[in-house]
């Protein structure tokens, strides 16, 4: 049996976009490593979800649901 390699992929937990990037502060003075990334959709700023890249859309999905259970 192979083993399959699963690539990764970086989720917004606030609307699920997987358009993120380093803030500039970190890119531009080379900071240390950092778990913080801009989301460029909403403009969250925070740690994103790791997951894998098969499983974005039901990640995407649960966030949209908690998102309508917020509202309504």
């Amino acid at each position: 049996m192979k083993n399959k390699k699963q690539t990764k992929i970086l989720v917004c937990p606030r609307c699920g976009s997987t358009n993120w990037k380093v803030p500039m502060y970190f890119d531009q003075f080379g900071g240390p490593p950092t778990e913080i990334k801009n989301c460029g959709d909403c403009g969250f700023k925070g740690p994103f979800i790791e997951t894998d890249i098969e499983k974005v859309k039901e990640v995407q999905d649960k966030i949209k649901e908690n998102k309508e259970e917020e509202v309504g």
